[in-house]
């Protein structure tokens, strides 16, 4: 009995940080381009939590409801919720990636089936994201994957900020790649302040 209440805690768990997710991209230029849940019509499993679909770009979502902790001053969260959207988030790359269907279909935010074309998608963003409601200081900046891609990684309160303040897919693309450019440099960086630091500096050097 307690095995199957710790299971259902867990299973409520994740479903918030879903709900999450899904509710923000319902009050966003994001609805019609986002898929809750999409499934692998062959092995009938779940490809990711939220896929972001629009032309020839995805962003692939994967969700944790898991609280902040800290060491050495750092925030950090458990290794073993990291390691786990960190698996997922390649699971689903390959997926998109290796897979020789021509399609799949998903349901958008409007409850619409929408047939995606697979081998349309040429550019790919992944974003692993915490949802823990607890506040807390600092940046979660990035992860690499089992198979070395470069993941973005966001808390709660930032993810809410992100998809109100960039309210295209143009500009939430070009902010992820700008992002990713700039974390990715082989030097040493000291970034004072929390994630909307970094954001509010992109916008505010944005060159048209």
């Amino acid at each position: 009995m307690e095995t199957n209440k710790e299971a259902q805690r867990y299973t409520n768990i994740g479903k918030d940080g879903e709900d999450f997710i899904s509710d923000l991209s319902r009050i966003t230029f994001l609805k019609d381009w986002t898929f809750p849940n999409p499934i692998n019509p062959k092995t009938n499993k779940e490809i990711c939590d939220i896929l972001i679909a629009f032309d020839n770009s995805i962003t692939i979502i994967q969700v944790k409801n898991t609280k902040p902790k800290y060491k050495n001053d750092l925030v950090t969260f458990k290794t073993q919720d990291i390691n786990k959207n960190l698996k997922q988030l390649d699971g689903a790359y390959r997926y998109f990636k290796d897979n020789d269907d021509k399609s799949l279909e998903c349901v958008n935010l409007h409850g619409q089936i929408r047939s995606l074309q697979i081998k349309d998608f040429t550019s790919y963003r992944l974003i692993s994201a915490f949802t823990s409601k607890e506040e807390y200081d600092g940046m979660n900046m990035f992860k690499r994957s089992p198979r070395g891609l470069f993941v973005h990684c966001f808390d709660r309160a930032f993810s809410l900020i992100l998809f109100q303040e960039l309210d295209t897919h143009s500009d939430l693309i070009n902010y992820l790649d700008k992002r990713e450019s700039f974390l990715n440099q082989d030097v040493s960086k000291l970034i004072n302040g929390r994630e909307e630091e970094l954001l509010a500096s992109y916008m505010f050097n944005i060159v048209d």
